[in-house]
């Protein structure tokens, strides 16, 4: 992911592409100071992480001004902004999905009880990695690990 980041950035400043430039040198720069904090190469995870951050700022900015007509130059700008950071994240598992897969894991263990939710968690994390959002997903295992048999 790094590598792409670096070459993606590298590709905007030779075709001179701003908006682009916009967006990803900055992005750039902060994986990179935090691969020096952390002295090695940012994971994909704490990548994914980064973009999300990123993400979430553009959606509140849309939050704020997407019924503003005067504004429309900006809105355009972080929808782009929103748009080209997306391409960086891996494909989200739907909802649908996400439960899905908690089922078929929960229909593996014996005797499932609210004291196995780190194994599932963990499994998540392991074989998901940046495809599902966290907090959906505990609910789910909640919800799922309390429902009656």
């Amino acid at each position: 992911m790094l590598d792409r980041l670096r070459a993606d950035t590298l590709q905007a400043r030779q075709n001179k592409d701003t908006k682009r430039m916009a967006v990803l040198v900055p992005l750039l720069s902060d994986v990179l100071l935090l691969s020096k904090e952390k002295k090695r190469d940012a994971t994909e995870e704490e990548i994914f992480a980064i973009i999300r951050k990123y993400i979430a700022g553009l959606d509140q900015t849309l939050n704020l001004i997407q019924h503003d007509a005067s504004r429309q130059a900006q809105i355009d700008q972080a929808t782009y902004e929103w748009e080209l950071l997306n391409q960086y994240l891996p494909i989200q598992l739907t909802d649908a999905k996400l439960r899905d897969v908690i089922r078929e894991f929960v229909a593996k263990l014996e005797n499932p009880t609210a004291k196995d939710m780190g194994k599932i968690m963990s499994f998540l994390k392991s074989e998901y990695t940046g495809k599902y959002d966290g907090s959906k997903a505990s609910s789910y295992v909640k919800e799922i690990l309390c429902a009656p048999k």
